[in-house]
């Protein structure tokens, strides 16, 4: 492959900046990790995956490094992160290039391999790790570069270089000579290219002469540019202010301003650049990209209309302070072609400077960024409990949820820069950012919401950072007038991350876990605990490997003797996951000991779409909600899968119809299994359901189904034509006729987030999602006018009519809440007040309990309140049960990885 087809070394290009050109320098660095670590900056990650034509990088056999042809080699299996606090972050992480035999890796050894131009290049590569139990030897192109290194306490990684030449169009990074040879980083580089400047990170604070600068932070009070050789000012920097528009040094000692609030001394501290004289501000860098963050604003006089531009680009554009809202703090990627950093209040009247950072990163193009926010910046009387929901778009893989923290992700009171206590997720897909108060916010008070470069798709590629502000009302979101205490359950209850909950016919509380354990705990009268016991079978009869359990119910013949339960068993991991990995496993005896697989070969999404819940229905079969493998139906950056038949539906499944398990569902990749066909035990009871985590039978007779809607970015399937064969034997054939229509046109990258939403699942419905193995092409409810319709989707053109057989849901989550867990509170408590309703867990916005009044006519929603907890915020809760003998309430915390009681007062 010639230099110009190479797509990794565009990508390089891309991330260094330069231009393409026949003698582009080529300089990489690769971190060797687990998919779900976050890279550090600059450097690519590699996760193990075997080496192919895409990326042209990755791994191969060391043994076929003799042949012409060298054979891909799949090391995923043998990555590592170390997790040690204070260790550079490139040290915490390796992958085994020779897995020691009888464990569980890939012991086949490797060697890695990067597509580059031939040509002469310096490698710097390091080994190591805390544990030694390793001969490390590296060879770069058949050059030794370390050689028998063996760590010890005090030398436990070995960092060495080499300069080879490459004729093949490869360099090839081996391990021959070692023994469970243990790769941390390389770094390759055109030999002889000039040397990279080193990595800048500074603070500087504006401010009058006298005081010293916060902690971490240089000064400036106002000196026209050049040298800066005062205290506090560090050493061999040149910044300092000009005239606007000009190189000409101007002085503003006089206009640096310290006020006595607020505690925060870089808020408190400013620099006038529209006074007499008005300057622009500038620092001597090298060329290259930074990401530059300012703060404008004055604790105590509002008469400003901020605006600044760096390197020419508006950053903060008329902000107007108030009382609640004095400051603002904004985050720009910009390139320095010139050698000075330039910092320009132009258009703005009185505009303040508070303080700066820059910091070297990589260029904006190919990068992730944060895209729609709600609530948009600038929004007043938000909630004080609301959630911070941010769309992303993604440039090739979906966010790294390992990335998504408290510190990447946050809430800052405007006036002061406190952190507000809050915690940040991401969907599923890995396509939204949530950021949830975990208390509530003051009243009519004046925050800020930040994302950082600190977030990271599965790629390890940066966020562009982004920021906004917004203003509290004085309401919250209105609880319910049931009250129940959350009470701790002590260390038994926790240290898994639970995933679903049951009361048995022993009365006992069943928790099931993403490894695959269940947790029986006896019920004491005052709802506690009693003693732990733990079922492993589930991971047993799987040869000693977790699986995820998702769903899980009683049988109704289930006694206290026998309780038999039946699950989903799903592969476990998030990331990566293999297809028709999806299980319907039977459990039964004494202590759950016997395990019988009765369905095999369900669909499963690369990350956490699987075979969610189930639900016994009133005819005696099996309910289970199957997630989707797509954002809104068709292949997409977030997902990476097409759908299969079964996917993003309800199935009913017959378990009497199936006399000798387990039943084989796989219907397509050489499957064929027909869900149509006359008796078949696994079928289609309703389909368009995008990924649905739970499912409740209510009393009424209705089958009520939360889904969860898409974030922004999904591709919808077009119409094709002619029509599939399939498309005449239709799910809704029997009610409709064969299918002719409508036609629609494909939508890429949907600018429209969904909404959560609330089901009445009917047998033969369509509920929105598309599916093309199934002839459903319709994304919601279509554009039928030019008028506002029902979840319409603006992308398609006015006219398309929503699908024949599309049913509207029941009820409107909004956008973003990740409703999970869904019961029917049926206990007689608050004088009944709440029988009959149905209970949510909302995951990620909230972070609550939604309670759902029924109409008992009608069977819709009529009324939507929070359940009363006394405001607390819980855990990424997923599901919850009901002890329906006395009207307790059990959750399961994910993030939080315990159990929690909570008792109606």
């Amino acid at each position: 492959m010639s230099f110009f087809q190479s797509p990794q070394v565009l990508g390089l290009l891309l991330l260094t900046g330069a231009a393409v050109a026949p003698m582009a320098q080529v300089n990489v660095k690769i971190n060797f990790e687990p998919a779900s670590y976050a890279t550090p900056a600059g450097y690519l990650k590699d996760a193990g995956a075997p080496y192919n034509a895409t990326t042209n990088r990755g791994w191969v056999t060391q043994a076929s490094l003799s042949t012409a042809t060298h054979a891909p080699l799949d090391l995923q299996l043998n990555t590592r992160d170390r997790a040690i606090s204070g260790i550079d972050a490139r040290l915490n992480t390796l992958i085994h290039m020779q897995y020691p035999t009888g464990t569980a890796g890939n012991t086949t050894p490797g060697a890695y391999e990067y597509a580059v131009p031939n040509g002469t290049y310096k490698v710097v590569v390091s080994v190591g790790d805390r544990l030694y139990d390793s001969q490390h030897y590296i060879n770069v192109e058949g050059v030794s570069v370390i050689s028998n290194f063996v760590g010890k306490s005090g030398t436990q990684f070995k960092q060495d270089s080499t300069v080879v030449s490459v004729t093949d169009g490869r360099i090839t990074v081996d391990a021959i000579g070692g023994a469970n040879t243990k790769l941390n980083y390389i770094h390759i580089s055109t030999a002889g290219a000039p040397p990279e400047p080193a990595p800048v990170d500074l603070k500087i604070n504006f401010q009058d002469s006298p005081p010293t600068p916060p902690a971490g932070y240089l000064k400036d009070y106002g000196q026209g540019y050049g040298l800066r050789t005062s205290a506090n000012q560090g050493t061999g920097l040149s910044y300092g202010w000009v005239a606007p528009g000009t190189a000409t040094p101007a002085t503003l000692t006089a206009l640096g301003r310290s006020r006595t609030t607020p505690s925060d001394r870089r808020l408190a501290t400013f620099m006038h650049m529209q006074q007499s004289p008005a300057g622009s501000w500038e620092i001597a860098v090298p060329n290259g990209y930074y990401t530059v963050t300012v703060s404008m604003g004055d604790a105590t006089t509002l008469d400003s209309r901020h605006r600044l531009a760096i390197e020419g680009q508006p950053a903060i554009t008329d902000f107007v302070p108030t009382t609640v809202n004095r400051f603002f703090t904004a985050a720009q990627v910009v390139q320095v072609a010139d050698g000075r950093l330039t910092l320009n209040a132009a258009g703005g009247t009185n505009s303040k400077l508070n303080y700066v950072t820059l910091k070297s990163t990589t260029a904006p193009a190919g990068r992730p960024s944060i895209g729609g926010v709600a609530p948009a910046s600038g929004s007043v009387n938000v909630l004080r409990d609301a959630a911070i929901s941010a769309e992303v778009n993604l440039v090739a893989g979906p966010i790294n949820p390992a990335t998504v923290t408290s510190a990447t992700a946050r809430i800052l009171r405007s006036n002061d820069n406190v952190v507000m206590p809050s915690t940040a997720n991401t969907s599923g897909g890995g396509d939204v950012v949530v950021i949830q108060p975990t208390t509530p916010l003051a009243a009519t008070t004046g925050y800020r919401y930040e994302f950082s470069d600190g977030l990271q798709d599965v790629d390890g590629k940066p966020f562009l950072p982004a920021t906004g502000h917004f203003t509290t009302g004085s309401t919250l979101t209105p609880p319910s007038t049931q009250v129940f205490d959350p009470i701790a359950l002590g260390s038994a209850a926790s240290g898994y991350n639970f995933t679903t909950l049951a009361i048995g016919p022993d009365a006992k509380l069943y928790a099931g876990t993403l490894s695959g354990e269940i947790l029986r705990f006896p019920l004491n009268a005052d709802g506690t605990l009693g003693a732990r016991q733990l079922i492993t079978s589930v991971i047993s009869d799987n040869g000693g490997v977790g699986q995820a359990i998702i769903g899980m119910v009683f049988d109704p013949a289930a006694t206290s003797a026998n309780p038999v339960l039946w699950i989903t068993a799903n592969h476990r991991t998030l990331t990566g996951a293999p297809d028709w990995s999806g299980k319907i496993v039977r459990l039964s005896g004494a202590n759950l000991e016997t395990v019988v697989n009765y369905v095999v070969g369900l669909p499963r999404a690369v990350r956490d779409h699987m075979s969610n819940s189930l639900a016994w229905g009133p005819d005696g079969a099996l309910y289970l909600s199957q997630g989707s493998r797509s954002a809104n139906g068709a292949y997409d950056n977030a997902w990476r899968s097409d759908e299969r038949l079964l996917n993003a539906a309800v199935l009913r499944i017959d378990p009497a119809a199936i006399p000798v398990p387990p039943l084989n569902v796989k219907t397509e990749e050489g499957g064929t299994y027909n869900p149509y066909a006359p008796g078949a035990p696994v079928t289609l009871f309703a389909t368009g359901i995008r990924n649905a985590y739970d499912l409740v039978w209510h009393s009424n007779g209705s089958l009520y189904v939360s889904g969860n809607g898409s974030a922004a970015g999904g591709n919808s399937p077009a119409t094709p034509s002619p029509l599939p064969a399939a498309c005449q034997d239709r799910f809704d054939k029997a009610i409709f006729g064969a299918y002719t229509g409508p036609s629609v046109p494909a939508i890429v990258n949907n600018a429209t987030a969904q909404v959560d939403m609330l089901y009445r699942a009917e047998a033969g419905k369509y509920y929105g999602h598309p599916n093309p193995r199934r002839c459903e092409w319709v994304l919601n409810g279509g554009n039928p006018t030019s008028g506002v319709d029902l979840l319409e989707e603006p992308q398609y053109p006015v006219g398309t009519m929503p699908d024949r057989n599309w049913t509207p849901p029941a009820f409107d989550y909004g956008e973003h809440f990740s409703p999970n867990g869904i019961i029917e509170y049926k206990n007689n408590r608050f004088s009944g007040s709440l029988q009959g309703k149905m209970l949510v867990v909302r995951y990620s916005g909230g972070k609550d309990i939604l309670v759902l009044t029924v109409n008992p006519t009608t069977k819709a929603i009529s009324a939507s309140e929070v359940l009363n907890t006394n405001g607390i915020k819980f855990g990424d809760p997923l599901d919850l049960v009901e002890n329906t003998a006395n009207g307790y309430l059990y959750l399961a915390e994910y993030a939080a990885m315990k159990l929690t009681l909570l008792r109606p007062r």
